[in-house]
């Protein structure tokens, strides 16, 4: 079995092999790429996030709103439509 007929071309070992090849390598720069960009969203969206809680802190230390009405109003389920 030295090489297998395809699309009317013959495809020796050798072409297949340099083929897996080539395609392992893109799959781990690919995965490397992806990984980088994980990363990246994952920091863009923990700084997202501490600026929401700062906001939300703050929001909370300036309201007129006790602190049981608070816990009340988000203890409790939202109006319908929301």
């Amino acid at each position: 079995m030295a090489g297998q007929k395809r699309r009317g071309r013959q495809v020796s070992a050798e072409a297949l092999e340099e083929k897996i090849s080539k395609a392992q390598d893109k799959l781990v720069a690919t995965k490397k790429a992806y990984d980088s960009a994980a990363q990246e969203l994952r920091v863009l969206l923990e700084k997202r996030d501490a600026i929401r809680k700062d906001e939300l802190y703050n929001k909370l230390v300036n309201s007129k709103w006790s602190y049981e009405q608070v816990i009340k109003l988000i203890s409790s389920d939202p109006p319908d439509g929301d």
